[in-house]
């Protein structure tokens, strides 16, 4: 996937996001089609990849919302680090790193809901925890584990191998005197 259709489909999820998710909730809670997506790219592509992918969905969904990019990327930021912290690694089973990938994109998904409840908290909104735990965070834990079983099990199916998260020397870093 080239840097353009990978802007492409970055733009395709935002708009999806932004008017499929608020048709199908399940309780209160939407399904983040925009972090299970951002959660495929630090999957199946590089490092590198997912690092430009999260500011730039962060930004088109501030944008197409009224909600703050900076809100986006403060809620999306775990998944990188969680993914390379998990050890998930490429494997032939078509499910062997699933298990991992579902743990990541439930915490992610997570403390999202919770950075959005707590703005919404700081204006104004009543804080209301059970609400928040009962209606928000749970049902879109199934919401996001859902969707993600739905993009992670074809992709592996089709063949695609789940990427390493090492990150190789480059740019200027490459220059470095020892």
């Amino acid at each position: 996937m080239s840097g353009v259709a990978t802007f492409l489909a970055i733009f395709v999820v935002a708009i999806l996001q932004v008017s499929l998710a608020p048709l199908f909730p399940f309780s209160i809670a939407q399904a983040d089609i925009a972090l299970v997506f951002i959660a495929w790219i630090a999957l199946f592509r590089s490092p590198k990849t997912a690092m430009w992918v999260v500011p730039v969905m962060a930004l088109l969904l501030g944008f197409m919302t009224n909600r703050s990019p900076a809100l986006f990327l403060f809620g999306f930021m775990p998944v990188i680090p969680l993914v390379a912290i998990s050890g998930i690694s490429s494997s032939n089973i078509i499910l062997g790193n699933y298990w991992r990938a579902l743990a990541v994109v439930v915490a992610t998904g997570a403390w999202s809901r919770v950075i959005f409840a707590l703005a919404a908290m700081s204006h104004g909104a009543d804080p209301a925890i059970g609400i928040l735990a009962g209606s928000i965070i749970i049902p879109g834990i199934f919401l996001d584990g859902a969707l993600l079983t739905l993009a992670f099990a074809p992709s592996r199916l089709i063949g695609l191998d789940v990427a390493n998260m090492a990150l190789t020397r480059g740019g200027y870093s490459a220059y470095e005197r020892s």
